[in-house]
């Protein structure tokens, strides 16, 4: 998750989606003031692209009462983290912010999202199939709509399509008045979880894909999503 003030706009990292190649390059373009959360350490920026996490604890003044019982019990500060709600971000950096800056994520083709994310998390070894897995906590994490809504609202100014990745990063940074150094396909993380992946779109039956159209059933009307072989 970045939020930039010096280019005044604010990404919502999602789940499957590219975040932490997105979240990279978007971070070449900010400032030592911008906030940028980390990721975890083998896709660590710093060795490869120049650039770290920063600024991500909170601000104290913004804390709500349950914070400051946090804070005091368990002596934790608070931060900005990557998959960090919409409606949260708002809260945390207040209402002028929010309401001014370009807010912004991504989303994905559910199906094809559904297959990535069964891989990430371990695929046939971890699930045994993909039809257990869409019946246990994989339906947990499988919708990014908590991200970007509030009180099933949208809360972001955009949400772009994961399949036309390219063009709506030109787009946002021509909005922006941006230059990227580089292209997204210059940077990619994440790659090895989909190396020994099996399972195709083709290979979904009726009750998976009716499975994944019901937990997404919001995102694809949004988005306009068809389930395509």
């Amino acid at each position: 998750m970045i939020i930039s003030h010096k280019h005044k706009f604010i990404f919502i990292k999602t789940r499957k989606t590219g975040g932490t190649s997105i979240e990279t390059l978007l971070a070449l373009c900010c400032d030592k003031d911008d906030i940028i959360t980390p990721i975890s350490e083998e896709e660590e920026r710093s060795t490869k692209f120049g650039v770290s996490a920063q600024n991500t604890l909170v601000p104290l003044y913004r804390y709500t009462l349950k914070d400051w019982a946090r804070l005091i019990v368990k002596g934790k500060k608070l931060r900005f983290y990557g998959h960090m709600a919409a409606e949260s971000v708002a809260r945390y950096v207040g209402r002028d912010i929010w309401n001014t800056y370009y807010k912004f994520c991504f989303d994905r083709d559910p199906w094809d999202k559904s297959i990535s994310m069964y891989y990430w998390k371990g695929g046939d070894s971890t699930y045994e199939s993909f039809e257990r897995f869409l019946g246990t906590d994989g339906l947990v994490t499988l919708s990014n709509w908590g991200l970007y809504t509030k009180g099933e609202k949208l809360y972001v100014d955009k949400v772009y399509k994961y399949e036309e990745l390219a063009e709506s990063l030109m787009e946002v940074a021509q909005k922006l008045n941006i230059q990227l150094p580089m292209e997204i396909r210059d940077i990619r993380f994440k790659s090895k979880a989909r190396i020994r992946a099996t399972l195709t779109l083709n290979d979904l039956n009726d009750q998976e894909r009716k499975s994944i159209s019901h937990i997404h059933h919001r995102e694809i009307t949004l988005l306009g999503y068809e389930y395509t072989k």
